[in-house]
């Protein structure tokens, strides 16, 4: 009778073991997979202010930011198209994409590669320097 008990619980116990293991293993290989970048976003009436503090290539882009206009595409080498020619030749070096559009009450992101986040929206009528990274929305270290 013991030794069933025992067999029992040790096998619950690898059980759990196992299991634990995979999770840590799926979460470590999603990390691996996020690109560390920060970046503040700014809007006015007339355009979208992105300023790369890290992991970019570029340091300030400014575009059109007409209400209802489309994404834009933004990568660690500045603006770009997700459709076209140059993604695909580089998609493989990409480290994070995204696309931002002005909404009514601010901007609205979708992440397409290197970010733990689908979609992202804020508040940002005037000068709301909101800070974004691959997890989401931060805020900024004010050492």
């Amino acid at each position: 009778m013991k030794s069933q008990f025992y067999k029992i619980i040790s096998l619950a116990l690898i059980t759990v073991l196992a299991i634990t293991g995979l999770s840590v293993y799926a979460n470590e290989a999603e990390t691996e997979d996020l690109s560390d970048f920060l970046i503040i976003v700014n809007t006015t009436d007339e355009e979208i202010m992105l300023k790369c503090v890290q992991g970019c290539a570029w340091k300030k882009l400014r575009f059109s930011s007409s209400l209802g206009n489309s994404y834009q595409a933004v990568d660690q080498y500045g603006m770009t198209n997700e459709a076209g020619k140059v993604f695909k030749e580089k998609s493989d070096q990409l480290e994070f994409m995204f696309k931002i559009r002005k909404t009514e009450n601010g901007v609205s992101f979708k992440g397409k590669k290197g970010t733990a986040w689908k979609a992202l929206s804020f508040s940002c009528l005037a000068s709301c320097d909101q800070a974004v990274n691959q997890y989401g929305m931060t805020h900024l270290d004010s050492n």
